[in-house]
This record gives C-alpha cells, structure tokens and sequence, in this order.
C-alpha cells in the first residue's frame, strides 16, 4: 500500500523534528536513507523535484524518506512536476512536506496528502465579528453568510480555526438552544475530515453552514 505524503504545517521548528524523529523511528528508516531538501535560491525549484524523481525509479528493499522543508515556496510549475510522483511511488518510499502554512500550494497537491498541524498553541479567543454575523445569521438565515470572509479557508492560515471559531458559538449556547449540541456534533465530524483531508476545506465550511440554516429553518415551520 502507497503511504499518503504528509504535509507538516508548522511554524515549531522542535515539533518538526520531534514528528520526523517519531516518524523515521515508527517506519525503520536508517539515516543513510534519509534525503532533506531545503530551498535553493529562496524556492524548492523543478530541477529539485526532477532530481528526487529520477532517483526513486529504482525499487528499493529499504525504506525511503524524503524531507522537503519549506515547501510553500515551490512554484506551481515545480508543484505540478510532482504530482505523479506523490501519487504513484515505491510503497518504500515516503515523503514530508514541511511548511509554515499551505495557502500558496496547488489544491492538487493538497488533494493528494495528509495534512498534519502541529502550529504552536495560541490562547483561544472568542472572535466576536464571527459571533455577531452568525446570531445575524440564525436571526434571518440568509445564505449571503457563504460569501462572508471570515468563512472563506483562504482568508485563514488553517481552515480549522473556523471549525473552532463556530464550535465555540455554539458550546455558549448549549443550556439555552437544544440544536446546539447537533451543530457541535456536525462540526466535530466535519473537522476530522478536514482534518484529514477527506474533503475540501472550503466546501466543508459551506456544507456546516447550510447545515445551520436548515436546521433552524425546520425549527420555526
């Protein structure tokens, strides 16, 4: 079976080598067998990506680990020279995208791995325009919400902050709205398959959202 590649989003340069650590220790790999590519020029290039093609051709006995850090920095061409490769590989051999955030890689790239978030922890706060235009929402249930930015992945370095960010409005909720704990239970099941990569982001986000709205829609017939 081909391992997913698994894209490390970090900006925790202990947490990265701790997860490689594990990593390399879980699946055997030995040292000599252990390939980093940094960035040349201020950019992981498509000689680079063409180099690590060229030499996982031949079907190795040992597993393989390649290390690109910084992978955000790879231009849509170089991305796209990749693709067959992250799809279609030795089951030896396995690959680690490492970067600080994926805003700028190819959905394509996105689509073919695992994403793995291991930013550093930040103190949650309660983002109060989000709340202010989701109680606007439960009030009229128009769908114009879609379009609102602070429901749009690109707007955000994880799409799983607007999971929290909307789980957090309705946990407050909870002793006073008896669809709350449904709409937690949605969010839940929806993050983990982001989470994951099972679906896309964004269209997790707008299926929540019309989820929400259906849901109180049937409450007030």
């Amino acid at each position: 079976m081909i391992m997913v590649p698994i894209l490390l989003v970090s900006d925790d340069e202990k947490k990265v080598a701790s997860f490689i650590h594990e990593f390399v220790k879980k699946h055997k790999i030995a040292k000599p067998y252990i390939f980093e590519i940094e960035p040349k020029n201020k950019e992981i290039t498509i000689d680079q990506i063409r180099e690590i093609k060229k030499s996982i051709i031949f079907d190795f006995s040992d597993p393989q680990l390649f290390i690109l850090y910084r992978f955000d920095t790879a231009s849509y061409p170089a991305q796209n020279a990749f693709l067959k490769t992250l799809e279609e590989h030795n089951v030896n051999v396995h690959f680690i995208l490492v970067t600080e955030q994926y805003r700028h890689l190819a959905s394509t790239v996105l689509s073919r791995s695992k994403l793995v978030l291991l930013t550093k922890k930040k103190s949650f706060r309660e983002n109060l325009e989000l709340s202010k235009e989701l109680q606007a929402f439960l009030d009229d249930k128009n769908l114009q919400l879609l379009a609102n930015r602070y429901f749009q992945v690109k707007q955000r370095v994880s799409p799983l902050e607007i999971f929290d960010e909307i789980g957090a409005f309705f946990r407050k909720r909870l002793p006073t709205d008896y669809h709350a704990a449904n709409i937690l239970k949605e969010i839940l099941q929806l993050r983990f398959v982001v989470e994951n990569n099972y679906v896309n982001p964004q269209f997790a986000i707008d299926h929540l959202l019309i989820f929400i709205q259906k849901t109180y829609e049937k409450s007030t017939r």
